[in-house]
C-alpha cells in the first residue's frame, strides 16, 4: 500500500477527516473546510475546521441529487469550484454559499476503495474563485488522505 503521508497517524476516519480539513484550510487558505460522508444520496457532515471560530453546523445533511455540481464531483469528474462572482453560478451551490456566508467553494471527492466515500468542501469568504493551482494542490492533499482512509478501512 502507498504511503499515507501526513495522515498516516490518524487513529480513526473521524480524526482523519478533521486533519484533512485543517491541512486544506492551512495550505490553500480559506475560512474553513467540511468533510461530509456519502451514504447513498445523503451527505452528512462529519468534520469541519474553521479557524475564525465560525461553525458550518456539523451534522447537517444534504441530498446529493439536489446539487448537480456536487453529484458531478462525487461521480469522479474532478474538483469543482463555485464562486458567487461567476456570472451564473450553480443555483443550488450558490444558495449554500449564501447560507454559510461565504463567497466560494472548492469541492473534491474523498474516494474510498470502490467509490466516493466523502465530499470535501473548502470555503473562502471572498467570492474570488479558486485557481487551477489551488485545485491541483487540494487534489494532492486529498490523495494522501485517501491512502490513509484506505488503510483505516482495511484495518476494520
Amino acid at each position: 500500500m502507498e504511503d499515507a503521508g501526513r495522515f498516516a497517524h490518524a487513529p480513526t476516519v473521524w480524526a482523519l477527516a478533521s486533519e484533512l480539513c485543517r491541512a486544506l484550510t492551512d495550505e490553500i487558505g480559506g475560512v474553513g473546510c467540511i468533510v461530509s460522508r456519502v451514504i447513498g444520496d445523503v451527505l452528512v457532515q462529519i468534520a469541519e475546521h474553521a479557524p475564525e471560530g465560525r461553525t458550518f453546523h456539523l451534522g447537517r445533511g444534504f441530498l446529493v441529487s439536489q446539487f448537480p455540481a456536487t453529484a458531478d464531483v462525487l461521480a469522479g469528474r474532478g474538483a469543482r469550484a463555485v464562486s458567487l462572482a461567476e456570472p451564473d453560478p450553480d443555483p443550488a451551490e450558490a444558495a449554500v454559499l449564501r447560507d454559510l456566508d461565504v463567497g466560494a467553494v472548492l469541492m473534491l471527492a474523498l474516494r474510498g476503495p470502490a467509490a466516493a466515500w466523502g465530499l470535501v468542501e473548502l470555503y473562502r469568504a471572498a467570492p474570488d474563485a479558486f485557481a487551477p493551482a489551488d485545485a491541483e494542490l487540494a487534489t494532492a492533499v486529498v490523495a494522501e488522505a485517501e491512502r490513509a482512509l484506505a488503510a483505516l478501512l482495511a484495518s476494520r
